[in-house]
């Protein structure tokens, strides 16, 4: 009896280790593409802090803004190299810019302005694409896609995506075309919040100066 104690331990020890060292699965590139599609078409809303950077011929460019997103509309602001916060909101209708404390404001009515994360829906549709396996950055696991995009009427572009594991969304996209370099992270992220409509509202202050533009 005591043997057979042993043995169905050294068993269970054997599972154990087994379960310890197996690789992990990764998922093909239709199955990565397929799960960001699929939350393109499930993405009602998301707050983010964006970092842009863009590099050409030494000349260097950084920019953070903080983003709301709801349906189409969203809310874009970060501080311009004076020191003034500077913004811009789509409300579903009409686009503002504006810099918060002064009285100058524009406005495009009823602009065409398209959905920023529409092309989620459609991610990696025509375009020449490869999976890369999984890394870690930004304190995330992402699936890395690398790739070759077209432009109609522009230079195709080297691209590279970094989708976090847990959401689908691509958080990182680097791009090359015509000698820029560019690169955007959303960092802080979140999927699918709960957003008030005010935030994508704006009324301009009562003695503002409005420009309309075409």
């Amino acid at each position: 009896m005591k043997k057979n104690r042993i043995f169905i331990v050294l068993l269970l020890l054997i599972a154990v280790l087994s379960g310890c060292t197996r690789t992990k699965t990764e998922p093909s590139l239709d199955s990565v593409l397929s799960n960001v599609r699929q939350l393109g078409e499930n993405l009602e809303s998301l707050t983010a802090e964006l970092v842009y950077s863009s590099a050409s011929e030494g000349v260097l460019i950084n920019q953070r803004y903080t983003l709301l997103y709801s349906k189409g509309r969203y809310r874009l602001e970060g501080i311009d190299s004076e020191g003034r916060v500077q913004g811009n909101l789509f409300d579903g209708e009409d686009a503002w810019g504006y810099v918060i404390g002064e009285k100058e404001v524009s406005v495009i009515r009823n602009s065409k302005t398209a959905d920023m994360f529409a092309e989620l829906r459609n991610f990696g549709k025509n375009d020449d694409l490869k999976y890369q396996g999984t890394v870690e950055i930004e304190g995330r696991t992402a699936h890395v896609i690398e790739g070759t995009k077209t432009f109609e009427g522009s230079p195709s572009a080297t691209m590279t995506w970094w989708i976090d594991e847990k959401t689908w969304f691509p958080f990182i996209l680097e791009s090359t075309q015509a000698g820029v370099t560019s690169r955007a992270t959303y960092q802080n992220f979140a999927v699918n919040p709960a957003l008030d409509d005010k935030l994508f509202t704006f009324t301009p202050p009562e003695d503002a100066i409005i420009h309309e533009l075409p």
